[in-house]
């Protein structure tokens, strides 16, 4: 028979106290401080409560155990458990003795000492008290009681502690629909269920729906509980520990600083959660790089951990274990030693070998013995790390795949390449698997940031491993190139399908969606331009907004075309024709024994009929490097033997870099004239067109040479533009002064730019001292004459090419769009970091966003140039290349930038050049005309005409940009700096 319960735990009738009307205030008050979190005063209290209550009623009072439980609740809560021990098992022994173990209040009993043991790590303890409870709440109170769903909770969580994932999953989803049906979704238990699943979701590698659960559950636990109290910490930290997972580290730290604050006003520094707060944070600085921070912070949390609980408690293991991977990383082993094998004992001990956890000690030794150069001891550590990942989490967990590589990197190291090959294969699934995971739900701020973290270095270890075993390993040289063609703008791609796709549904509330988020977007986008203190009061609100309207994107999109994604390419799938040469350009760091600072460039070649790729060595980066800035100008760059100066005897820049980066292709290129690349890194500064070779001819010359962001794309943009429509900007007027407002004009001079980094024409920096853009007359003259060849092209300028007017050219966009104007750029210097800080009044100069770092220059521009923003205009005249990512320009097949270094940007890892033209990808633009220096203005008129003039003539903009090219280059030919900075890019 089904009793029902009284809820004793923080509830006691006030009747009993009639007679001590001191112990009922007592009681209140302790109830109080309970509420509060204030737990040190409430046991206090509590304390003084139970004291009067045991002499005025006696501890045989059925309330007695009430007040026992209560008072241990709270020791607990304050991470005492010496304390509340005691006090749990007399209540548990006093409940028996009056009630019998059939009664639903010993159930609670078990659960409550259960839950203790649980928090102290004695964890076989807590499991049979945990069943037992349990199987009491079924047979008393029955399944749908709010009890039954908390106890399998607990045994569920207990379940994940000790690595049996599979017995956690059914019990978390159970107690959660249990806690929804009992007790409502907005009840804050059901926020901390929604938690438990995303925990163990995380666990499990299942980091989408993870991300899910976990902001269900902040926003259940802000609204029930408040974003102070300790339940939204215990959140937020996990949160950032599936961030830290997913390699976001820059989102994972506000998160950990604000837990961490949390946690210390709510449960104070000596709780064990405040310690564990401490080890989440100092992980992340770790992960960082950033030790000095990441070391006091783990020894305050050995310290907190130590008297919290004791040395030998699975938590103090954990921190013991990375303090000793810190230690290792900065290169103190003897320190790391004794601490990991500390760490490994207390594992063993309390979680058993079969843990996950034991994996990750035992993996972290290995990894200390490999730096000390012991890797007979380090290998059969790593085996059994391997096999107890593959018990305990499974081939796909990202776990798995990081052990794999480790193994394999010692097999190179040890030179047994037989037995490195078949782990990289299996890693490489797993790689591959995690990217179709997380590109399904991530949007593109956390793309990118496992991109960067987790990604980018894996998808190189087969190119790695072919440079260290010299090419000998056929299958490897494939799976190299494969991933060389997945990885290369794996990023932009993803992030440019989505909105195109969904719009082609044609569905009016998705587009409506859509809408939105390209309008918040464009405000974030606009708030980001502005000094701090300039930015909307409710800015980060409308960033969480635009955060969670793309994830409900992306999540449509992933229903919609879930199984269509496919994000990893083949190279036998490239639309190669016959006698036609496709080469990918990639680099990695060399591994010898450690990591060592060079870069190695290497090439990969493949054609029809090959049955593999081909593979070339060509040279380390800081030689390119070195050749690159020995060069003040593009002239003395590219100036080759034959060229007519004073030191004609001086070697020139342009046969070296040949000699580094073509002479050793030129086996497989001889027989071949049109050849599609892609450059990596420093290549993308390279004008591979105006390289001489052995016999002085140029590269231009030799062959068609088509540049390519990645040549899985070949083909795949074959659209025509169309020459009847066209929009041609330039001429424009850069001047702004707003009426009766010369006052405030000559109150504000300060600029956001010193004149010496303008990036104007020569004449410009030299003219102007006060950071404005002078007026470029050649610019009208170039529309002047392309308008005079199509005739039915549209013009702005002047005053009417307002960057509004751009704007407004999203979703009607034409088939050409040529842009004559001022362009800039800024380097991301290091040295500049701190004035990121100290200077936000300069957002074009020190953002860390690359794409507000480079744009374009439209009308009336110079107002805001000099002083930060225009308060008179919509838009400022500074079109910077995130305005122009957020535009949706796909109705445009070819966008030529004619203006100064307009091919600049950011270089990082594989996603190519982060400046313009990777805006215009991103907006939808498949091919882009650009340069990589400033060309006069004359030549450039003169490339422009030519190009224009071909390709009315014969219909096809590829062929006319390279017949151009070729006059150009045939008219200057001692001269490159004339024409060999423009560069047709798909």
């Amino acid at each position: 028979m089904k009793r029902i319960i009284t809820v004793f735990i923080f509830c006691l009738p006030f009747l009993v106290f009639s007679q001590e009307q001191e112990i009922i205030d007592l009681y209140n008050q302790a109830e109080q401080y309970n509420k509060q979190e204030n737990y040190k005063q409430a046991a206090i209290t509590y304390e003084l409560v139970l004291n009067k209550f045991k002499n005025t009623f006696g501890k045989s009072h059925e309330y007695y155990v009430r007040l026992i439980n209560i008072l241990a609740r709270v020791y607990k809560n304050m991470g005492d458990y010496q304390k509340a021990l005691p006090l749990y098992l007399e209540a548990l022994e006093s409940t028996e003795n009056k009630l019998g173990k059939e009664h639903p209040d010993y159930g609670i009993q078990l659960n409550e000492l259960a839950n203790l043991y649980d928090n102290m790590g004695k964890y076989q303890e807590a499991l049979n008290l945990y069943i037992e409870a349990l199987e009491n709440t079924e047979d008393t109170l029955g399944k749908s009681h709010p009890y039954y769903g908390t106890y399998l909770t607990n045994l569920a969580t207990l379940y994940e502690r000790i690595g049996e994932y599979q017995k956690a999953l059914p019990l978390l989803l159970e107690a959660l629909e249990n806690t929804g049906n009992a007790l409502g979704k907005s009840h804050p238990d059901y926020g901390n269920r929604l938690n438990n699943l995303a925990s163990l979701y995380k666990s499990l590698g299942d980091y989408r729906k993870a991300l899910t659960l976990y902001q269900g559950a902040l926003e259940n636990i802000e609204n029930a509980l408040g974003k102070t109290h300790s339940s939204y910490g215990t959140i937020l930290s996990n949160l950032a520990l599936l961030y830290e997972s997913m390699g976001d580290y820059k989102n994972a730290l506000p998160l950990f600083l604000e837990a961490l604050e949390i946690r210390k006003n709510t449960l104070g520094t000596s709780h064990p959660s405040y310690g564990i707060s401490l080890n989440n944070l100092a992980l992340l600085y770790q992960s960082m790089n950033d030790y000095q921070n990441a070391l006091p912070l783990y020894q305050k949390a050995l310290v907190n951990t130590k008297h919290a609980f004791s040395k030998s408690h699975p938590n103090y293991g954990s921190i013991l274990n990375n303090l000793a991977n810190l230690y290792s990383a900065m290169g103190g082993y003897q320190k790391a030693l004794p601490l990991v094998l500390e760490a490994l004992e207390i594992r063993k001990n309390t979680l058993g070998t079969s843990h996950p956890s034991y994996g990750i000690s035992l993996n972290s030794l290995a990894d200390i013995y490999i730096n000390m150069g012991d890797y007979q001891k380090a290998l059969p550590l790593y085996l059994e790390t391997l096999e107890n990942a593959k018990n305990t989490l499974g081939k796909l967990h990202p776990n798995y795949a990081s052990y794999l590589s480790n193994l394999a990197f010692l097999y190179q190291i040890m030179g047994d390449y037989e037995k490195v090959l078949p782990l990289l294969i299996e890693f490489d699934l797993n790689i591959q698997n995690q990217i179709e995971q997380n590109f399904s739900f991530l949007n593109e701020k956390n793309k990118e940031a496992f991109i960067k973290n987790e990604v980018s270095n894996s998808l190189n270890v087969f190119s790695h491993f072919n440079y260290i075993s010299d090419n000998s390993y056929l299958e490897s040289v494939v799976l190299a190139t494969n991933n060389i063609l997945t990885s290369k703008g794996l990023l932009l791609n993803a992030s440019k399908n989505i909105l195109s796709q969904l719009e082609s549904l044609n569905d009016e509330e998705l587009n409506e969606k859509i809408l939105q988020f390209r309008a918040q977007k464009a405000f974030i986008n606009n708030q980001l331009q502005l000094p701090l203190d300039k930015l909307a009061k409710n800015f980060n609100v409308q960033k969480e907004n635009l955060e969670a309207l793309e994830s409900e994107l992306i999540k449509l999109y992933s229903s919609n075309y879930g199984e269509d994604l496919n994000y990893v390419k083949d190279w036998k799938q490239t639309k190669l024709k016959d006698n036609e040469l496709a080469i990918e350009f990639t680099y990695f760091d060399i591994y010898d024994k450690t990591w060592t600072d060079s870069t190695m460039y290497v090439a990969y070649l493949y054609k029809n009929g090959w049955k593999t790729p081909k593979v070339i060595n060509l040279f380390e980066e800081k030689q390119l490097k070195n050749y690159i800035s020995s060069s003040t100008s593009p002239k003395k760059l590219y100036k080759t033997r034959g060229s007519k100066g004073k030191n004609v005897n001086t070697t020139a820049v342009a046969d070296s870099i040949y000699k580094l980066v073509w002479k050793p292709l030129e086996k497989f290129t001889k027989n071949t004239k049109t050849i599609y690349y892609s450059p990596d890194g420093l290549l993308h500064k390279i004008s591979f067109a105006a390289l001489p070779n052995e016999e002085n001819k140029l590269l231009g010359e030799v062959y068609e040479l088509n540049q390519m962001g990645n040549t899985a794309d070949i083909r795949k943009f074959d659209n025509e533009p169309n020459l009847t429509d066209a929009l041609l900007i330039g001429g424009i007027d850069y001047t702004y002064l707003p009426e009766d407002n010369q006052q405030i004009i000559e109150e504000k001079q300060f600029s956001i730019l010193d004149s010496e980094q303008l990036l104007g024409s020569e004449n410009n920096k030299r003219s102007t001292s006060s950071g404005s853009w002078s007026y470029l007359k050649g610019t009208q003259q170039e529309i002047d004459r392309i308008k005079e060849l199509l005739p039915s092209s549209k013009v702005l300028n002047g005053k009417e090419a307002t960057e509004t007017t751009f704007k407004s050219l999203s979703g009607n966009s034409p088939s050409i769009l040529h842009i004559a104007t001022h362009g800039y750029f800024f380097p991301d210097l290091e040295k500049k970091k701190d004035k990121r800080i100290l200077d936000e009044e300069k957002p074009y100069v020190y953002a860390e966003n690359p794409l507000l770092r480079s744009g374009l220059i439209l009308a009336n521009a110079n107002y805001a140039w000099k002083h930060g923003n225009n308060p008179y205009e919509e838009d400022d005249g500074i079109l910077t290349a995130l305005e122009i990512s957020n535009l949706d320009l796909k109705k445009t097949d070819i966008v030529i930038l004619s203006a100064c270094e307009t091919g600049l940007g950011d270089i990082p890892s594989s996603e190519g050049v982060y400046g313009l033209q990777r805006a215009f990808k991103i907006a939808g633009v498949n091919t882009i005309i650009m340069s990589l220096w400033e060309v006069p203005d004359e030549e450039t008129a003169e490339f422009m005409n030519l190009f224009y003039t071909k390709w009315k003539a014969i219909n096809d903009p590829k062929k006319a940009f390279k017949e151009a090219q070729s006059t150009m280059m045939k008219k200057y030919r001692d001269n490159p700096e004339k024409w060999a900075a423009f560069v047709l890019f798909e």
